[in-house]
């Protein structure tokens, strides 16, 4: 599964990942803090997501995905991009 990650993360911009966390995290109206105190992450790593910073690992995306109550799929796939 790690190989599978790895290999969609390649394909797809890590702004695009971050873009969506971004509008997830602000459709429940949070704040960069309480996504990061829920996901059990720090807020530097939240802002480093979001702005498409470095490449994320699977298992802090699988953190966020989790506290934001949606798949880890719709944050790495390569469908539906946002634009």
């Amino acid at each position: 599964m790690f190989y599978r990650v790895r290999s969609v993360m390649s394909e797809l911009n890590t702004r695009e990942v971050g873009l969506r966390v971004l509008l997830a995290r602000r459709r429940l109206n949070w704040r960069q803090g309480q996504l990061a105190e829920k996901a059990g992450i720090s807020v530097m790593t939240v802002r480093r997501v979001e702005r498409g910073i470095g490449r994320p690992d699977t298992a802090t995306l699988t953190r966020i995905a989790s506290a934001l109550g949606v798949s880890f799929s719709s944050l790495v796939s390569t469908e539906g991009a946002v634009a």
